[in-house]
């Protein structure tokens, strides 16, 4: 069998064009995945900069301005700071 060179290349130009379309179209798809993953950790990073005590402050500061403080033990929301530590203490007698 005989290969033409003129059916020969018209062939080759054909499965190199349609190799490349496809291969564009996982490359963005890889690309988004990737910059979805950086961005992941940029954020994960800057989490890790910040203290569980910075946490516990802001939180409570939060609360403090809503007027409402909640028991540790039964999650109850008090008024007052004082009333939510006493709860927490009798939560642990019952």
């Amino acid at each position: 069998m005989h290969f033409n060179v003129l059916v020969l290349v018209p062939t080759v130009v054909a499965l190199a064009s349609y190799v490349q379309g496809h291969y564009d179209e996982f490359d963005a798809r890889d690309t988004r995945e990737i910059q979805s993953l950086l961005r992941r950790s940029e954020i994960m990073e800057e989490l890790a900069e910040i203290s569980t005590r910075d946490l516990i402050d802001e939180l409570s500061s939060r609360l403090e301005a809503r007027g409402m403080y909640p028991c540790k033990k039964c999650g109850r929301n008090w008024k007052s700071g004082g009333d939510a530590k006493a709860c927490a203490l009798s939560c642990g007698r019952e």
